[in-house]
Order: C-alpha cells, then sequence, then structure tokens
C-alpha cells in the first residue's frame, strides 16, 4: 500500500455479527491502523468501567462495500459523554486486510483462521532487476491519428517450484485513464507465490522478508513489499496492511550496485532460493545482521562496522566450526587446570569473569583466526584483490579489522587506534564484499561464478583496488 488510507463504515465481532457500530479505520505504513468506534462494541447499553477483553479479529464493512479485517488489536484509549452513541473507544493494531471483491466477507471466527493458499507481491526496484523490457514496446496511429494502438511485449515469467510453494516472477500492467485525454499504461513486476498448503500471516511475512532479502543480495539495494495481495481458500483476494515503518522508495536506484540480475541466473534461479531458504535457519543470524545494514543507511558508521564483523565472525562459527580442540576435551584437561591456577588473592569478580568467560570459551577460535581462516579461501578462490592476494596483505587487513573492532567494543582511553570516518567506511566497504561473496557461496554459486560476477560489477571495482 503506497498511501495512507481511511474509510468509514460499521464494525462489528465475528462472535457477535448483529450488534454494529460505526467506526473510522486509517491506516499508514508508518503508525499503523487506527479504529475509531461510536459506540460499544460488547455492550449495546452498559458502559464498563474496566476495559472488555478485545477480540483478536474485527470485521467492517466500508461505505464503499469493502470488507475490512483488523488482526490482533489492542484497546488505545476510551471516553464517555452524554447523548446517544456517547462511548467512543479506539483500537490500534499492526495489521489489517482489505477485501475489495464482489461477495460476503470471509467466515473468519478468530485471527488464526486467516490464512493463505497463494500471495502476489509489489517489491520496490524489482523491475530494475527484471531487466530492461521497456525497449520491446510499439505505438502505431492511423494517418489521421484518429486510432492509436499500443503494443508491449513482457518478458516471460520465469518460474521455480521449491518445496513449500511455487514461485512466478512476472511483468504485469494495469490501465489508467486520468479525465478525458489521458490514458496511462503502467508496467510492473510482481512475485507471485502460490503454497502447497495453506500459511498463516505470520509464514507469510517470514515467507516474503527471505524472498526480499535475496532480490536485495541480488540487487544490491534495498527492496520493499509496497503491496501484498493475498488469496484465502474461499478464493477472496485481500490485501495487507501492515505497519513497517519503512517509507517505500519508488526512485531509480543505482543498477551499477547489482551483484546480478533476475534474467542472468534464470537457470540457475531454482536451485539458489532453495539453498537461499534451506540456509535462513542455521545463517539467521548472519541474514539478519548483513541486512540491518543494508536497510539502514543512515546508522553510525561504527554500528555499521560492528555490525558487518559479527555477521562475518557468525558466519565461520555457523558453517566452519573452529575450535582449537574439542569443547569435552578442554573441559576436561585444560578448564579445569586453567581455573586451578587461579591465584587466590584475586578479585572475586575477575576471578568470576575468567571463569565464565575468558576461559570458558577459549577453545574456540579467536576473530582474528576466523578471519585469517575466511581471507585465503576467498584469496584462493578469488584472485585480484590486491589486499588479500598476499599472505602479508591478509593479515594486515586482518589486524586492521581485529584492533578497529577491540576499539569500538571496549573503547579503550589509552588506545591509538584510527577509527576515522574513512577508515572505517574502507573497512566496511570490504567486509561487505566478502561477507557478499560468502553468501554467494552459500546459495550454490561456483567460484567461477562469483569470480566473474564481481569483476564485472561495478559497485566492486573500486573496493579491489583499496589499499
Amino acid at each position: 500500500m503506497d498511501n495512507d488510507v481511511i474509510y468509514e463504515g460499521t464494525w462489528w465481532n465475528p462472535d457477535k455479527p448483529d450488534h454494529r457500530v460505526l467506526g473510522r479505520f486509517t491506516f499508514s505504513r508508518d503508525s499503523g491502523v487506527e479504529l475509531e468506534l461510536h459506540g460499544n462494541l460488547h455492550e449495546a447499553k452498559a458502559v464498563r468501567v474496566r476495559s472488555p477483553e478485545l477480540p483478536n479479529l474485527l470485521i467492517g464493512v466500508t461505505l464503499r462495500g469493502y470488507f475490512v479485517y483488523v488482526l490482533h488489536g489492542r484497546w488505545g484509549g476510551m471516553s464517555t459523554s452524554s447523548g446517544p452513541n456517547s462511548y467512543r473507544s479506539k483500537v490500534k493494531a499492526q495489521m489489517a486486510f482489505v477485501q475489495k471483491g464482489i461477495g460476503p466477507p470471509c467466515e473468519f471466527k478468530e485471527a488464526e483462521e486467516v490464512k493463505f493458499t497463494e500471495l502476489s507481491v509489489d517489491f520496490t526496484h524489482l523491475d530494475q532487476w527484471f531487466g530492461d523490457y521497456w525497449a520491446d514496446i510499439h505505438i502505431d496511429s492511423t494517418e489521421d491519428y484518429q486510432s492509436v494502438q499500443m503494443n508491449c511485449h513482457a518478458p516471460d515469467p520465469i518460474k521455480v517450484s521449491l518445496d513449500e510453494c511455487d514461485l512466478t516472477f512476472r511483468v504485469g500492467n494495469s490501465q489508467k485513464i486520468k479525465g478525458r485525454k489521458r490514458f496511462e499504461i503502467e508496467l510492473e513486476a510482481l512475485v507471485g507465490v502460490k503454497f502447497k498448503t495453506a500459511k498463516t500471516v505470520r509464514e507469510c511475512y517470514d515467507f516474503i522478508h527471505l524472498i526480499r532479502g535475496f532480490i536485495t543480495l541480488g540487487l544490491g539495494a534495498p527492496t520493499y513489499p509496497a503491496q501484498i495481495f493475498g488469496k484465502v481458500a474461499d478464493s477472496q483476494n485481500l490485501e495487507f496492511l501492515y505497519q513497517d515503518g519503512i517509507p517505500l522508495r519508488r526512485k531509480q536506484v543505482d543498477g551499477g550496485d547489482a551483484l546480478f540480475e533476475l534474467t542472468a541466473i534464470r537457470d540457475d534461479l531454482q536451485e539458489y532460493l532453495k539453498n537461499w531458504i534451506a540456509q535462513s535457519e542455521s545463517l539467521k543470524p548472519v541474514y539478519d545482521l548483513y541486512f540491518s545494514s543494508r536497510y539502514n543507511p543512515h546508522q553510525y558508521l561504527h554500528s555499521h562496522f560492528l555490525s558487518l564483523i559479527q555477521a562475518l565472525e557468525t558466519y565461520h562459527r555457523r558453517q566452519y566450526g573452529g575450535q582449537y580442540m574439542d569443547e569435552s576435551e578442554y573441559k576436561a584437561k585444560v578448564r579445569e587446570a586453567l581455573i586451578a591456577a587461579i591465584p587466590d588473592d584475586l578479585d572475586d569478580d575477575f576471578k568470576q569473569s575468567l571463569k565464565t568467560g575468558t576461559l570458558k570459551y577459549a577453545y574456540q577460535y579467536s576473530l582474528r583466526k576466523r578471519l585469517k581462516e575466511i581471507a585465503k579461501i576467498l584469496a584462493d578462490e578469488i584472485p585480484g584483490i590486491r589486499w588479500l592476494d598476499t599472505r602479508e596483505g591478509r593479515n594486515i587487513f586482518v589486524a586492521n579489522v581485529a584492533d578497529v573492532r577491540n576499539y569500538l567494543t571496549h573503547y579503550d582511553p589509552n588506545s591509538d587506534i584510527d577509527t576515522s570516518s574513512g577508515r572505517l567506511h574502507k573497512l566496511s566497504r570490504k567486509l561487505e564484499m566478502i561477507l557478499e561473496i560468502c553468501l554467494l557461496k552459500e546459495i550454490g554459486m561456483s567460484s567461477e561464478q562469483i569470480n566473474h560476477l564481481i569483476h564485472k560489477s561495478w559497485k566492486y571495482k573500486s573496493i579491489f583496488l583499496l589499499d
């Protein structure tokens, strides 16, 4: 939903469909749903001193004939006055659904009954990731200009079959008549999802979040679900209204930031998406940390740096392990001996810190060790990165990152580590590049494919040459 919406209508509890009250429904992406009710939703006459329990689903019908479903609302205030409809209350919620089609309302009784079999998602900038399809448009007119014909051939849909659903990336169109002098055809790229078993609202959003992340990785820029439509079991289409607090950015993004276009990977898309989703559970912290830095461009530079280094450290731990010795062997042979060697006259808090912190995890690789391993793997598989090509270069890079991370974690006042914005920016760009290469490996791209992609990417050309 691009714009805020306002609906006037009547509202009811699905358990009491015959008792309805007037209400005004408003929604925005920033503040979410607010429903102002003019009357007592629960009792026709009596007014309770204490707030009655609010059902997890409210249904309304607007003056336009739309049905609206508000899920998991909470009371936002109540008031009473003399006169008719003196009882006023407000309901606030994060999500609602609008049914604009002709027909009766869906027979939901509880929020948990709202499940979807299909989705259609309009992601911002998806048309740019799809590639250039505007070139294949032809406009013909008669000699007297009394007749005009437009022909537009959209690219063929790209279809993939996953374990839980079938996905279709397609280009659709909508026509608009503005007044009597203007007619517009708007093309937009969409993602269609057909689930093999109906999914709850939470499951739908989790899946959309995964697909959004994959598109962002390839596009090289954040994308947002501008509009979402879902089909429930009785074939009714519902539009999602969901508070996310994210302003839509419809303007063009820099195409030079893209790692790969959708059409360039269409033959391997099914494999890549399967791997992306299959890894989402084990690599969820990595995904979250990486995308938190991508979707928050105005965060402090040191926070951006720390998110990236934490993502890389977590990635190595999840995918490569990294232990100097087995944990049980360490506990039996080393840890107890180290604890026994702690002097008795040390401060109690210091001793406890050693036991539960430093000595507890000493068998695991340090950050420096993990970075060295990742840097060596990349140097072997992706030649040409100046600051990783030699052992000396890798050691300098690892030392710089580790020193900066340690300073930004502890802020030692006696440290002389350079944390200027210029240095943090350089290191962050390098870390982002390494992390994205790791993610490309995880979706199934070969070293040769990754090498080709990043060497032709405008985004990485300058990073390759950084000192």
